[in-house]
């Protein structure tokens, strides 16, 4: 039976590049957020930006409903920020009798800072297609992260 890996970590804490490593280990399928919305939209969608995320959120989620239907693995590259999200994700999916697991990416602030920097930095050289994070958004994004329980945790990755 096909699985759903949850990533939960801050932002820049290496959440895609550890998708990366699921998808071969496991075989899944990576579905991100991220990626669909800015494979559709500009980076900057303004007051539209909330509704569109829950839409592609949505999407996403019956997606890989489909996908462990079929037998495949699903890596949800997301962040799953606020233990309110993670609960009621992995509600979702037990209620139609797909497991879930949660993989928490707990980097130290500093690495996290050097890799947000890094990326900023491919996004300038036109070498990414990501979000751009400044030091200002970083601070903002971090004071939204509930950091999970050790009930709620499945792998946790230092």
């Amino acid at each position: 039976m096909a699985i759903i890996y949850m990533l939960c970590g801050k932002v820049g804490s290496g959440k895609s590049t550890y998708a990366k490593t699921l998808k071969e280990l496991h075989r899944a399928m990576v579905l991100s957020c991220d990626d669909l919305m800015l494979s559709l939209f500009d980076e900057h969608l303004g007051d539209q930006h909330q509704r569109i995320h829950r839409k592609s959120i949505a999407y996403l989620y019956q997606l890989a409903e489909e996908l462990v239907s079929i037998d495949v693995n699903v890596v949800l590259d997301f962040g799953f920020w606020s233990k309110e999200d993670r609960l009621e994700v992995r509600q979702y999916f037990l209620d139609k009798g797909i497991s879930t697991e949660l993989h928490y990416i707990n980097t130290p602030a500093i690495q996290t800072k050097q890799q947000l920097h890094m990326r900023n930095q491919d996004i300038v050289n036109g070498k990414s297609n990501v979000y751009l994070i400044d030091e200002d958004m970083r601070q903002f994004f971090d004071s939204k992260f509930d950091e999970p329980t050790e009930d709620e945790i499945s792998v946790r990755i230092n």
